[in-house]
This record gives structure tokens, C-alpha cells and sequence, in this order.
């Protein structure tokens, strides 16, 4: 992953270096003082180089822990009077989510192919949506 790929509050999987990946939200990014390379550090307070970060993949199993299911379909999402929110998969590993705002109909509809919890984060921010993702 790419330093840039990332926001503070994503959710990505650190690496130590047994192997072993942690889900670790990001809290911070700063600069290595000895190799001036990107450094993310996690709510715990442990510093990632870049290459030590992995996404971390979305599944039915987050998507039904943090939203609830609209019907029998495998959709999931958020409804109140402000907006429509919908996630579903489409392919293995591959969701459609899709934003409607319900008060201001001269706000197009939007949607976007997300395959990991950071791509999903990020497309809640740009909608307005303070959820946040458990996993």
C-alpha cells in the first residue's frame, strides 16, 4: 500500500515483523527521522513503513456487523430521511456502494466499486456518512 491510499481512521492490517497481521486504525503519518520515509503510526502507537501495510479485504461478515441487511438480496445499508446508503457485492470480493440523498433531489446518485474497508471508509466520508466501520 501506498502512503497515500490512506486517510487518519482507516483500517488497515500491520505487519510486525514475524509476519503476523494486526487490524490497526491509523492515527498518524509522520516522517522516519533516519530514512525520511513515510512512517504510519496506529492508535496503538506502533509506526508502519508503508511496506509493512496491507488493506484489509471487505467481507459479508464486516458489512453485516456494521449495517443492517435491507432485505433478502445480500444488500446491505443505511436509510433515514437524509439519505439511502447501499452496499452489495457484485463479484467475489467486489462491492457496489451507492449514496442517494433524499431531501435535495438535484444531487446526483453516486456509486463506487470498493473491495477493501479503507475504499468503503472513504467513500462514507465523501457522502457525509459518521459511521464508524467495527470489525
Amino acid at each position: 500500500m501506498q502512503v497515500k491510499e490512506l486517510q487518519l481512521d482507516d483500517w488497515v492490517y500491520g505487519i510486525d515483523g514475524a509476519g503476523g497481521k494486526h487490524p490497526s486504525v491509523i492515527s498518524a503519518v509522520d516522517i522516519y527521522p533516519t530514512n525520511k520515509t513515510p512512517r504510519i503510526v496506529t492508535l496503538g502507537g506502533y509506526g508502519y513503513q508503508q511496506e509493512q501495510l496491507e488493506p484489509i479485504p471487505l467481507t459479508q461478515a464486516i458489512l453485516a456487523a456494521n449495517f443492517g441487511k435491507k432485505n433478502n438480496t445480500g444488500l446491505y445499508g443505511i436509510s433515514d430521511d437524509y439519505y439511502d446508503f447501499d452496499i452489495y457485492e457484485i463479484n467475489d470480493g467486489t462491492y457496489l456502494a451507492r449514496y442517494h440523498n433524499c431531501e435535495m433531489s438535484s444531487i446526483p446518485d453516486e456509486q463506487v466499486l470498493v473491495c477493501y474497508v479503507h475504499q468503503l471508509q472513504h467513500f462514507m466520508r465523501h457522502c457525509l456518512i459518521e459511521e464508524d466501520i467495527r470489525l
